[in-house]
């Protein structure tokens, strides 16, 4: 007869799903109707009828008293066979629709899925807005005849530019190119020195990467291009954070947002509500 010992102990937590209770103490939990599509796991404000719509939030504004309501919680009813019990959280879970029931928690403890990490001592934001991402192509002097620019748009190459009436009508040309190329792109020039590319809402970034000019003039023009704002896919809309990210997250009012454990970035962890 054989026998299978215990060799080890674990101390770490469960693992918890976005939007799930975090433990056994007493919550508040209210029913309410989606008035837009709602994902689980995330603040949400009152709606149009505050007696029973939640909505998204969408203003600085929001994250207050009176009109942030509480975390949208996890209903196992609507897990898809694709999800995947780690610490990943939020896989195979279906989104709250318009016009269904949603589970709002304003006071208790929840797993949630910060946007950054997290400690005891961090002070919670709280998302309430998405960004595009935003690109500068800047040159450094006139571009002249002769001159052929290339670059990539999203690993895909532009339709070569070159030189055109003036300098201001090359650029023209050249932002032209750049939509062509890329999938989800704006490109608009100020006629002197700069192009700034705009990725289209929550849409794959499209980086501008090995831009160049070929002079066959008397100089060579040198361009170089920046990301002067990093894209935030509304999805995170209603997720924590530990700092203002140019003013589309919000502190959380003083006293009603507590981390319970340190959570790295993008991972699930337990969050204090006291909204009541």
């Amino acid at each position: 007869m054989s026998t299978k010992d215990q060799t080890s102990v674990s101390y770490e937590l469960d693992r918890g799903i976005e939007g799930g209770f975090a433990n056994s103490k007493p919550a508040y939990v209210s029913s309410h109707v989606a008035e837009e599509t709602i994902k689980t796991g995330r603040f949400v404000k009152l709606g149009t009828d505050v007696d029973k719509q939640i909505k998204n939030l969408s203003a600085t504004g929001d994250v207050a008293l009176g009109k942030l309501i509480g975390v949208t919680v996890h209903d196992r009813t609507r897990e898809t066979p694709a999800l995947l019990y780690d610490d990943t959280g939020g896989e195979g879970i279906r989104d709250f629709a318009a016009k269904e029931d949603v589970s709002v928690m304003s006071e208790g403890a929840i797993y949630m899925k910060p946007e950054t990490a997290m400690t005891f001592a961090s002070t919670p934001y709280i998302r309430h807005a998405g960004r595009a991402q935003v690109q500068t192509l800047v040159i450094d002097t006139d571009l002249v005849a002769g001159d052929v620019v290339s670059g990539k748009v999203g690993g895909v190459s532009i339709a070569p530019v070159t030189y055109g009436s003036s300098n201001a009508d090359t650029l023209t040309a050249l932002a032209a190119a750049i939509v062509a190329a890329g999938t989800n792109v704006l490109a608009v020039s100020n006629g002197t020195t700069t192009i700034t590319v705009t990725t289209l809402a929550d849409s794959s970034d499209e980086d501008l990467t090995t831009f160049v000019v070929t002079s066959g003039g008397a100089g060579t023009a040198v361009m170089t291009t920046a990301e002067t704002a990093t894209s935030v896919h509304t999805d995170n809309i209603g997720r924590l954070r530990n700092d203002s990210d140019t003013s589309t997250a919000t502190a959380a009012p003083t006293g009603s947002v507590r981390v319970l454990e340190s959570i790295a970035a993008n991972a699930i962890g337990s969050v204090s509500i006291k909204l009541n």
